[in-house]
């Protein structure tokens, strides 16, 4: 068995040690989620989701089914390990992951 040090990345949480003790972070991860699909000059707000507009199926322009899925699968991971504070408007927008079918 060797011996590697300190883990710096566990389960995509960022561990930081400081004179006051472990810091944990998912920050890295998600701006890595945010480039990948190209959110990240998106304009940030305080509340992710606003409940008193109701959700609906997509009528417009359709998008990629896989992208969508694979966007809402990433939000899932982040919010299960360390944001529930996200987690009524993910799980509301996973609903919509068959809504319209992919090109």
């Amino acid at each position: 068995m060797k011996d590697l040090g300190f883990a710096n990345i566990i389960l995509g949480i960022k561990i930081s040690r400081t004179p006051n003790g472990i810091a944990m972070s998912v920050s890295h991860n998600i701006e890595r989620i945010l480039h990948k699909f190209d959110f990240y000059n998106s304009k940030p707000i305080s509340t992710p989701y606003d409940s008193s507009i109701p959700l609906k199926k997509n009528t417009g322009e359709p998008m990629s089914q896989l992208e969508y899925s694979q966007l809402i699968g990433s939000l899932l991971y982040i919010f299960n390990k360390t944001r529930p504070d996200i987690s009524h408007a993910v799980g509301k927008l996973s609903r919509y992951t068959t809504s319209n079918p992919s090109r």
